[in-house]
């Protein structure tokens, strides 16, 4: 055993016929079958470590509980190629700046989704996926979040904050499901017949592969294969599409994406497949790639116009922080919104979460700020998310729910109490976040800029919930703020919400 150890210290990490050369070329034993059984007794005594059950395509790599977690990442990734379901995940996360969904997960894993019925081949369960990732190192759980993973400490860096990341995601979404009515327009897709993920992170189910949305197409006839034809018989089509709307579409998800269509046309020889990508741009290996293996790649200019375009570029740049400050980007992002036919969807998304960037700069200036925060209930294990958090010591916390709303538009009565006694109740758990012990001065503002006449009556006077301040700023309140705080801010919301 201390043979095995000895080998590991001086060479580091080593996968199973690395290690058994090791063995038979220092003599330990004369046999390659001996000293991989050698290897297993040291792994069952715990002398040394595998990545067992993860295996890189017949290797397990052995290590040392010794060995930093740099050596050990670096061993990990020369394996990767090996496994290319694994390889195609750790550069989603690259790609990602550091970040991935459990859908994610899903998509470039060729993972089966876990309400399938049953599983093909060598392919396993999401869940047992990402036991295995997590068993490796290669992604993190994320305090607070269920489905979304951070890179593994030794294999990369987030690059971006995670708040611009789930603004990403959440962006995606509203596209994924405006996309909808595009497709049931060009592919004459049923009205209700169609499957889209319920969540930013999650995914839907096509013949136990995954992907962001599926539909029955009624293009017809629909053929398969000469066989076919030859019959003349007409066969189920279905549509099926990947989205990446926040970076550009790359080779290695091109290539997830022909894997999971591959195992859906071996299971499945009758099916036609109508496979769509929606991305901002497309790497040009990627568009060759999709191209020549009969998938319609889709930019969001092509399906909404050259000002989605610019304006997603715009803003990326404002939520993820590269220069929260320019606000001739901020008014530019405004004024593309602001012009287009469609106010709500996916211009209206936008229009609202820069209202919450100017609100978190205007606080700026006497507060550090916060955009979407995320508390989870210890209690129940419901999720929220507070808008901006702004926090001066210990002395004052703001809890800040942001609404840029037009001149005819009334506030909704269970948004506010949902803001003052949901996300306050769980604010102050004391189990939690404690929210209440933890300053001197806690206050939940439900800020909007609505006129207070909209506002219903039994919140326009300030109150008290779970111990938390609760108070109504409505339209004449937001103006002054705006006005103390910043000039060329405030003309901004006058200009674009205060019409």
């Amino acid at each position: 055993m201390s043979k095995i150890v000895g080998i590991l210290k001086n060479y580091g990490p080593l996968a199973s016929d690395a290690l058994a050369d090791k063995l038979v070329s220092t003599k330990a034993t004369s046999l390659h079958s001996t000293a991989r059984k050698q290897i297993q007794r040291a792994v069952r005594c715990g002398d040394i470590l595998s990545t067992y059950p993860v295996r890189f395509d017949k290797s397990y790599l052995y290590y040392l509980k010794s060995h930093t977690i740099q050596k050990y990442a670096k061993a990990v990734k020369k394996m990767l190629p090996k496994k290319p379901s694994f390889h195609r995940t750790y550069k989603m996360l690259l790609n990602n700046k550091g970040y991935i969904t459990s859908g994610q997960i899903a998509k470039s894993s060729n993972a089966v989704p876990n309400e399938a019925k049953y599983t093909t081949g060598k392919r396993i369960r999401l869940v047992n996926v990402i036991k295995q990732l997590l068993k490796l190192g290669l992604i993190e759980k994320m305090g607070g979040y269920t489905d979304i993973y951070k890179i593994g400490d030794g294999f990369g860096t987030m690059q971006i904050r995670l708040g611009a990341f789930t603004r990403f995601l959440k962006l995606e979404q509203a596209l994924l499901k405006d996309f909808v009515n595009w497709v049931q327009n060009a592919y004459l897709i049923g009205k209700t017949s169609y499957k889209v993920r319920d969540t930013e992170t999650g995914l839907t189910e096509f013949n136990t592969t995954c992907w962001d949305f599926k539909a029955p197409v009624f293009l017809g006839p629909c053929t398969k294969s000469t066989e076919v034809y030859s019959k003349k018989r007409m066969i189920e089509a279905f549509a099926v599409v990947d989205i990446v709307a926040f970076r550009p579409f790359t080779e290695d998800d091109a290539k997830a994406l022909l894997e999971r269509l591959k195992t859906v046309t071996l299971t499945w020889k009758t099916i036609g497949m109508f496979p769509l990508a929606l991305a901002m741009s497309y790497k040009r290996g990627a568009l060759d790639m999709l191209r020549k293996h009969g998938v319609v790649p889709l930019t969001c200019k092509e399906v909404w116009g050259r000002n989605i375009q610019e304006l997603l570029k715009l803003y990326k740049t404002i939520v993820s922080g590269d220069d929260p400050q320019n606000l001739d980007s901020i008014e530019k992002a405004l004024s593309i919104s602001g012009s287009s036919v469609e106010k709500d969807g996916i211009f209206g998304n936008i229009k609202g979460d820069l209202f919450e960037v100017m609100t978190s700069l205007a606080y700026r200036s006497e507060y550090s700020t916060t955009l979407q925060r995320k508390i989870k209930s210890v209690l129940t294990g419901e999720d929220f998310e507070i808008d901006v958090v702004a926090i001066d010591g210990e002395k004052t916390c703001l809890l800040l729910e942001c609404k840029g709303r037009n001149l005819s538009e009334e506030e909704n009565k269970i948004e506010i109490k949902r803001h003052f006694e949901d996300r306050c109740e769980v604010a102050s758990e004391t189990c939690g976040w404690d929210i209440t012990n933890r300053y001197n001065k806690v206050e939940a503002i439900y800020f909007t800029t609505s006129e207070e006449s909209s506002i219903p009556p039994e919140y326009i006077s300030e109150r008290k919930c779970h111990g938390i301040i609760c108070r109504v700023m409505s339209r004449r309140e937001v103006i002054n703020l705006f006005d103390s705080r910043d000039s060329q801010l405030a003309e901004l919301i006058k200009k674009y919400y205060i019409k």
